[in-house]
C-alpha cells in the first residue's frame, strides 16, 4: 500500500471523498500531511489536491482561498471550520447554495430576484433550457405553443385561451375538432359536453370514462351509454315491457324497478299461496288415494283369507267324506268277510253232520234230525228273508271235537239248502 510521501513519513495514503460527486480519490500523502480539498467543481473529474497542508490545517496555502481565480480573498469560514468555497463577496446568500454570487445583489444566476419592481421571485430558465430570463414565472411574457399561434400562453399551461381545453382546470391543448382535450371528449360525435364527474366534488373533474353526463348511464359507478329513455344502459333499466323506469337498488329487486318488484313480489306471494293450495289439494288426493288402496288390500287379504279357509273347509269335508267312504267301504268288506266266512262255517258244519250218520242218536234228545232247528231250514229248500243276531253253532270238525262259533248281524238275503228253519235270537247247539 502506497506511503506518504513526505519525509520522514511512513503513514498510509489518504483516501479523499467528494463533496459533489460519489466519487473517492487517493491522495499522495497520509490524512495528517494532504489537502483535504479537490477541484472537482470546476474540473470533469474528482482530483484531489497534490498539496501540503499547511501546519494545523486541513488544507494548503492554496485552497483557503477563494475559488474565483481572479479574487485572492479568504473563504468564508462556519464555525471556526471552512464551510464555504468562496469569500464573502462571491458567496450566494441563498441557505446551503454553493454556487457563486454574480452581480451586485450577492446572487448566483439560479436565484437571482426577478426584475419585474417589487417582485422577490427568483428568475426562471429560459425555454431552451441554455440560460436565465430576467422575470419570475408569473411575470414572464409565454406564447401560446402551438406553432405559429403568438398569443400569450395561460397561467399553468403551455397553450392560450383558443388552444387550450375549455375545462378550466386541464393544461392540456384541445383535440381536435372539439372544445376538449382528449380526456375530456365525449365519446358521442358532435356532443358538446366534457367528461365530468356527476357527484364530483371538484367540478370539471376529468374520470376514466367514455361519455358526458347526458350520455353515460345515470346508476352510480356505471359509466356505460345510455340506451334508454330513463337515463339508464340495458344494464340498469327496468326490464319490464315498456317502462322507462331505472332498477331498484334492493338487493333482491332483480332486473325491475321498485314498482313492478313490488308487483312481483305479490304476484309471487300469490303464486305461492295457489301453489300451496294446489299442493295441499295433491297431497290430500294422494292420501286418499293411499287409503284407498291401503283399503283394497286390505278387503283383497281378508277375501283371499275367506277363500283359503273355504278351500280348507271344502278339503276337509272332501277328506272327511273320503274317510266315511273308506270306513263305509271297509265295513262293507268286514261284513261280506264275516258273512263269508260264517256262511262257509255253517256249510262245513252241515256237511260235517250229513256225513256223520249217528246225529240221530246224539245228546240232542229223543227228537229226529227233521225236527232240529238248523235242518228244518235246509229241509224246506226255499229262499227266506232271516235276521242274526247272535247265532253260535257248535260242533266237531274232521279231526277233534272243538267247537266253532260265528256270529252274524243284520239283514241278509241267501238261498240255502233245504230242510233248515229260520229262528230268530235264539243259540243253537250241534254235536
Amino acid at each position: 500500500m502506497a506511503r506518504c510521501d513526505v519525509p520522514d513519513c511512513g503513514r498510509h495514503c489518504n483516501t479523499l471523498k467528494s463533496s459533489t460527486t460519489p466519487e473517492t480519490a487517493r491522495s499522495i500523502h497520509c490524512k495528517y500531511h494532504a489537502c483535504h480539498s479537490a477541484d472537482a467543481r470546476f474540473q470533469h473529474r474528482f482530483v484531489p489536491c497534490a498539496n501540503i497542508a499547511k501546519q494545523n490545517s486541513k488544507y494548503c496555502a492554496y485552497h483557503p482561498k477563494c475559488h474565483v481565480r481572479t479574487c485572492f480573498n479568504t473563504r468564508l469560514y462556519e464555525d471556526g471550520r471552512l464551510g464555504r468555497f468562496f469569500c464573502d463577496q462571491h458567496t450566494c446568500r441563498v441557505l446551503r447554495c454553493a454556487a457563486p454570487a454574480s452581480g451586485h445583489d450577492w446572487r448566483c444566476e439560479a436565484h437571482k430576484e426577478c426584475a419585474h419592481g417589487g417582485c422577490k421571485k427568483c428568475r426562471i430558465k429560459s425555454p431552451d433550457g441554455r440560460g436565465w430570463l430576467e422575470v419570475c414565472g408569473d411575470h414572464v411574457i409565454r406564447l401560446c405553443a402551438v406553432q405559429g399561434c403568438r398569443c400569450e400562453a395561460r397561467p399553468n399551461t403551455l397553450f392560450c385561451k383558443y388552444h387550450k381545453c375549455i375545462v378550466e382546470t386541464c393544461p392540456v391543448s384541445k383535440h381536435s375538432g372539439s372544445n376538449f382535450c382528449v380526456a375530456h371528449t365525449c365519446g358521442i360525435e358532435d356532443c358538446h359536453l366534457p367528461i365530468n364527474h356527476l357527484q364530483a366534488v371538484v367540478p370539471n373533474r376529468p374520470r376514466s370514462c367514455l361519455y358526458c353526463e347526458v350520455h353515460e348511464c345515470k346508476t352510480d359507478h356505471c359509466h356505460r351509454l345510455v340506451t334508454r329513455r330513463d337515463g339508464c344502459c340495458d344494464a340498469h333499466g327496468c326490464t319490464y315491457e315498456g317502462c322507462i323506469e331505472p332498477r331498484s337498488s334492493e338487493a333482491n329487486a332483480g332486473a325491475y324497478c321498485i314498482h313492478h318488484y313490488t308487483a312481483s313480489v305479490r304476484r309471487s306471494a300469490e303464486q305461492a299461496g295457489r301453489h300451496k293450495e294446489h299442493s295441499a289439494a295433491a297431497e290430500r288426493e294422494r292420501k286418499r288415494k293411499e287409503e284407498q288402496r291401503e283399503q283394497e288390500r286390505e278387503a283383497r287379504i281378508a277375501r283371499q283369507e275367506q277363500e283359503r279357509l273355504d278351500r280348507l273347509k271344502a278339503e276337509r269335508d272332501q277328506a272327511v267324506e273320503i274317510a266315511n267312504a273308506y270306513k263305509r267301504d271297509a265295513d262293507r268288506l268286514h261284513r261280506e268277510v264275516s258273512r263269508k266266512s260264517s256262511m262257509d262255517k255253517l256249510e262245513r258244519l252241515i256237511l260235517q253232520r250229513q256225513r256223520r250218520p249217528s246225529l240221530e242218536s246224539s245228546t240232542i234228545g229223543s227228537a229226529s234230525t227233521a225236527d232240529h232247528p238248523v235242518f228244518d231250514y235246509f229241509h224246506h229248500g226255499r229262499e227266506t228273508d232271516h235276521v242274526y243276531d247272535t247265532h253260535t253253532v257248535s260242533g266237531y270238525g274232521d279231526d277233534s271235537n272243538s267247537e266253532d262259533e260265528y256270529v252274524v248281524r243284520g239283514r241278509e238275503r241267501d238261498r240255502h239248502i233245504s230242510g233248515v228253519r229260520h229262528v230268530q235270537g235264539r243259540h243253537y247247539a250241534c254235536r
